[in-house]
């Protein structure tokens, strides 16, 4: 069972009758609202009222994720493109679907998605509810109809009782969106190295070159040539609300601009968290980047100078040494008890 967090009212051991001298009925609390921790530093979890947070979904959710019935053939699951060995992303530049289909871009880590305003590379959901539904249904990806996997749920031996417990009601579409989404909140990082120093501010937790790797990501002192990452890649998580073209396949892929169709988005996709990025090799949204030194080199060849790439990205200049030490920074931000947490593994 995936451990409690947080209660988001004191739970009471008894609750009340419907009339007078009836003995008090127990409250589960599985089925208790409620509210997962974070350190100081990090803002508060935003609510769905529409999807209160309660265990029995999270449980439902976890197994859900991690079930290969989930798609048309039953050869894959949610987790089989999310893999805790690679930061929950994916080791291979883009995913392989159902019959071997791939799609063109790779596939995003799951961590903190729960403050997200915008999910995928083209921002295309708003909300996780509404993220978890579209892999499955996706031709390239698990290719299950709703109202197929609706019906294959529903005869399953045990989880319309699983989905009554959580919900209540018969198992639909929208319930299956909900619980992966209660499971993926719970997955938050913000325990790595990085934290202890923000928690502490004490800077003998780096090293050296870890030191020398932060004042690069994050000074913006006039007249010196850093490269000022936290630009782009800034806050508790590292990364940012906006979709930015880094002169990454201009040609190839529109990103954002199939969601909006405004062509001054045209070739720019969501700035991705740099939490856990050690782990979560290949990089950008199409995987053509192997190593953390080859996206250094990119931006120190001031990107492709194609698209609209956001003007910062053209004044990067960095040296061999400033690459070791930014290199050396960005892995304070993995987070073990995360990638090792059992509650985020399945069972």
């Amino acid at each position: 069972m995936f451990r409690l967090l947080g209660i988001s009212m004191t739970l009471m051991t008894w609750m009340a009758c419907s009339s007078c001298g009836e003995n008090p009925q127990p409250i589960d609390p599985n089925l208790q609202e409620i509210t997962l921790e974070v350190p100081d530093h990090f803002p508060a979890i935003p609510t769905n009222s529409d999807n209160p947070l309660t265990q029995a979904k999270i449980d439902l959710g976890k197994k859900l994720f991690y079930d290969p019935m989930l798609s048309i053939d039953g050869s894959i699951s949610c987790g089989s493109c999310h893999l805790a060995a690679n930061g929950f992303a994916d080791p291979s530049p883009v995913s392989e679907g159902v019959s071997g289909r791939t799609g063109s871009k790779n596939a995003m880590a799951i961590q903190n998605l729960a403050y997200a305003p915008f999910l995928f590379w083209d921002g295309r959901a708003e909300n996780l509810e509404e993220q978890a539904l579209l892999p499955i249904q996706d031709h390239l990806e698990m290719a299950m109809p709703l109202d197929t996997l609706v019906a294959r749920l529903s005869a399953h031996p045990t989880y319309p009782e699983e989905f009554a417990y959580a919900f209540g009601g018969e198992i639909t579409a929208r319930k299956i969106g909900q619980a992966i989404a209660s499971f993926e909140k719970t997955m938050l990082s913000y325990n790595s190295k990085f934290d202890r120093f923000r928690q502490s501010e004490d800077s003998t937790i780096f090293t050296e070159l870890e030191w020398k790797g932060y004042k690069l990501f994050f000074d913006e002192t006039p007249g010196l040539q850093h490269p000022e990452c936290f630009h782009c890649h800034g806050g508790f998580n590292f990364d940012d609300a906006r979709f930015l073209d880094n002169g990454i396949g201009f040609a190839a892929d529109p990103g954002r601009y199939e969601v909006t169709q405004f062509i001054q988005d045209y070739g720019k996709f969501k700035v991705p968290t740099l939490r856990n990025i050690e782990h979560t090799a290949p990089y950008m949204h199409d995987g053509s980047f192997p190593t953390l030194e080859s996206v250094l080199d990119h931006y120190q060849r001031k990107g492709l100078r194609l698209g609209q790439q956001d003007p910062l990205i053209s004044a990067i200049y960095i040296t061999e040494e400033d690459k070791a030490a930014l290199i050396a920074f960005l892995k304070t931000l993995s987070d073990p008890d995360f990638l090792q947490n059992p509650d985020y593994l399945p069972d």
